[in-house]
């Protein structure tokens, strides 16, 4: 038996536990708030470095705030200056108290309310901004490998930032080639973004403010799942060369990650990390952190088959001692294996007795996995096909009971093989969860498009479409690419929305409603005093998800369908917080509208 230490950590594993900080290969230049807003266009680094006009950032002296976002056209960020004119009034407006700074949705759903976090807080007196185009050399090729550098500190940068800025108004881009919609989901998309989110996640401190408009400013707390189900190298590059830039960023995001988990005696989080390396791996030129604890002596296995030196040596990294024991988070080692998604691993594990319907006994945040999650769950979550095909070869249950249905999670992971292949073990594609949401809808909520291509498939004209379009306005997974797919597969553009009272959905809207009565509102808060009779299209603009609002009108969702409450979509829209873009379609759409109803002359 293994001996253990503080928190249940090995005293191996503590001796391991140091903490570097992140290096700065490249100064981390910065411009201070007042001349930010003071732009009207934006210059690359090297003219405003020649100008005078970049400061070195100093911590003893203010405090910095970094800006993700994505590039309007290729060769320049924003060259008309809509992106960040956004950007420069949404600052105005929050400094000025025009604009209260809102929760998400998602957020206040797992956090209940607004968690405090020092994106709240901002002092225009000290502020300096980060923006890769005039913090990061452009011209490669008057200082060569001064680029590189300062990708390389990119987790430095963001470690010195009190906030994230996350810019992702909903615009057309400017490529001349292309009429791309940029927005939150195609921001979420880029490979870069993605690096940047995944450094802010595991800098520990997770939260971003996301800017949707100059009035709408919302306060975004991720966790290191998103990155999972988003890593970078599965991302979107303009140039393809940049995968092998940001490959050797990631590894030394998650081996400081590693570390630090070490560190603060979270062993757990130590093998969540180490067990999601490969999920990071996907897409770049990287191989996986192996032997992070030393002393793993592989001679006293010289006897052993193949199978039990990778288990002996998966309990050693993992700190585990045997094949059926739990830690303190209430996962086992297999539990670990089908997020780790080496199906040999797996394979050995259940030739020693390990349970292929195994299940997690408590929630793990870092994951935002509730408890009684099952091994195939797992698997099919994170897209670990071929663990999948051994569990399903063990007999693992496709449809057991509880919330985290393994086909609803394969759904939720945007995992159509696996969707696939727990069909083809009778997987029921019609049936909900305990909360009441189907295969369909928990793709829908996460934008999973090519999980509703295939589940549209199997279904073969049988699935019920109906709330498709509210969980994915609802939950922000409403792109224009899904609006197009549910509304070609005949749901309903104008479905009103009416839960039962009993279900799980409709306790929580009720719960919901009387808040907003009696406490400040918030987004979920009025969507749950609004929701009854609520259209697709309400609820988008209930909750702020302007990018699925946009296609809907596009689609013919009405303008003037009142909910229970007697309020309509055209009342919504007026909002002031609602982008200038949304509120032109509108008039496009109502232009159309007058056209059409006009009478005509026929010869």
């Amino acid at each position: 038996m293994q001996r253990f230490g503080k928190g249940g950590v090995r005293s191996d594993l503590l001796g391991l536990a140091y903490l570097q900080a992140s290096p700065v290969y490249f100064p981390m230049y910065t411009i201070d708030l007042a001349a930010v807003l003071q732009m009207v266009k934006i210059q690359p680094h090297e003219e405003l470095l020649a100008d005078g006009a970049l400061t070195l950032f100093d911590e003893n002296t203010g405090r910095a705030a970094f800006v993700s976002h994505q590039w309007v056209a290729k060769h320049h960020p924003d060259p008309d200056h809509r992106q960040f004119r956004v950007l420069q009034d949404a600052l105005r407006n929050i400094l000025s108290g025009v604009t209260q700074i809102s929760v998400d949705v998602v957020t206040e759903i797992i956090f209940g309310k607004s968690p405090k976090t020092a994106a709240q807080h901002l002092d225009p007196a000290d502020l300096y901004i980060w923006y890769d185009y005039f913090s990061c050399p452009q011209h490669e090729h008057q200082r060569h490998g001064e680029l590189a550098k300062a990708i390389n500190s990119i987790p430095a940068y963001v470690a010195k930032c009190q906030v994230m800025f996350v810019l992702c108004p909903v615009i057309e881009s400017c490529d001349n080639d292309t009429t791309a919609l940029l927005s939150p989901s195609s921001w979420a998309g880029r490979g870069w973004c993605r690096l940047e989110r995944l450094v802010k996640e595991c800098s520990g401190d997770g939260s971003f403010l996301m800017v949707k408009s100059a009035r709408h400013v919302e306060l975004v707390v991720s966790s290191f799942a998103a990155s999972c189900e988003s890593s970078p190298g599965e991302g979107c590059f303009t140039m393809e060369e940049d995968r092998s830039k940001i490959a050797p960023v990631v590894k030394q995001v998650l081996k400081q990650k590693v570390t630090q988990c070490l560190q603060n005696g979270d062993l757990a989080g130590y093998r969540v990390v180490l067990n999601t390396q490969a999920i990071f791996c996907r897409g770049l030129p990287m191989e996986t952190i192996t032997d992070v604890v030393p002393g793993f002596d592989s001679s006293q296995h010289e006897s052993d088959d193949a199978g039990s030196l990778l288990v002996a040596r998966f309990l050693f990294q993992n700190g585990f001692s045997q094949v059926c024991e739990y830690d303190a988070m209430g996962w086992s080692p297999i539990c670990y294996a089908a997020l780790n998604g080496n199906a040999a691993l797996v394979k050995a594990l259940l030739e020693r007795r390990a349970n292929p319907n195994d299940e997690t006994k408590k929630g793990q945040p870092l994951l935002a996995l509730s408890r009684k999650a099952c091994v195939l769950a797992i698997s099919a979550l994170f897209q670990n096909n071929d663990v999948v095909m051994v569990l399903l070869a063990a007999s693992a249950d496709v449809n057991p009971r509880g919330t985290n249905l393994p086909m609803c999670l394969a759904c939720f992971g945007n995992n159509a093989i696996g969707i696939q292949l727990l069909c083809q073990a009778r997987a029921n594609i019609h049936g909900k969860n305990l909360l009441g949401m189907s295969p369909l809808q928990h793709a829908c909520a996460t934008g999973a498009c090519d999980a509703v291509d295939m589940l549209l498939k199997l279904g073969e004209g049988s699935l019920d479409l109906t709330g498709s379009l509210h969980a994915a306005t609802l939950i922000q997974g409403g792109t224009e690419t899904m609006v197009a797919k549910l509304i070609h597969a005949r749901a309903d553009v104008n479905e009103q929305l009416s839960p039962k009272p009993l279900t799980m959905l409709g306790l929580f809207c009720y719960m919901k409603g009387l808040e907003f009565r009696w406490r400040r509102p918030t987004r979920l808060r009025t969507f749950g005093y609004h929701h009854h009779g609520a259209t697709p299209l309400m609820v988008a603009l209930l909750v702020g998800h302007f990018e699925a609002a946009s296609p809907l009108i596009s689609f013919g969702a009405s303008l003037d369908t009142p909910n229970s409450r007697g309020i309509t979509a055209a009342d919504l829209i007026r909002d002031v917080s609602t982008p200038e873009l949304l509120k032109d379609a509108v008039s496009s759409q109502l232009a159309l509208s007058a056209v059409a109803e006009s009478p005509t002359f026929s010869i």
